[in-house]
């Protein structure tokens, strides 16, 4: 096989590399467009005279979310989502749930902040299913996870939401 042969198989071979990698990463970018405009944080307002500390939620994205469940949790506890669960009812700690959460809204709810002894507070975190039926995750931390599985089994067994939600 001659040089000109073997450098059209590895421009081919490239181009096809090329081809599937950016069909890779357009999917990838589709499937992340729903959630990546998704986010819950503190607005912590501590001082006298102002309303209770505020759990805020985000969709900044086009479309609807569905089954939004957003829990707190302690700042110095970093495990599974089924730990994290577990952990919102044994220490009673705040957590809201919207069957449907439109697009483009901004939502804040009120919560009593715990008293941050030993440098422990609670930070959001949250569980959706944006309109494609994906479901994600949006970690203590910040971090945006692709869930594999439903999640709703899980919080109707804690009763944080009842079984008729399950879909």
């Amino acid at each position: 096989m001659s040089v000109s042969e073997w450098c059209q198989i590895v421009t081919a071979a490239a181009a096809s590399v090329s081809f599937i990698m950016n069909a890779y990463l357009r999917h990838k970018n589709y499937v992340y467009s729903a959630a990546k405009g998704v986010s819950t944080w503190l607005e912590d307002k501590v001082y006298p005279g102002n309303p209770p500390s505020q759990v805020c939620i985000s969709n900044q994205g086009k479309t609807a979310l569905y089954n939004v469940f957003v829990f707190m949790d302690l700042n110095t506890y970093e495990c599974s989502l089924d730990e994290h669960l577990d952990r919102v009812g044994e220490l009673q700690n705040p957590y809201f749930y919207f069957e449907t959460f439109p697009a483009n809204k901004d939502v804040s709810r009120g919560y009593q902040p715990n008293n941050a002894a030993g440098g422990h507070h609670l930070i959001p975190a949250m569980l959706f299913t944006d309109t494609n039926g994906n479901y994600w995750y949006r970690t203590p931390a910040g971090k945006l996870v692709r869930l594999r599985e439903t999640y709703m089994d899980k919080l109707v067994k804690h009763a944080y939401v009842l079984g008729h939600v399950n879909a």
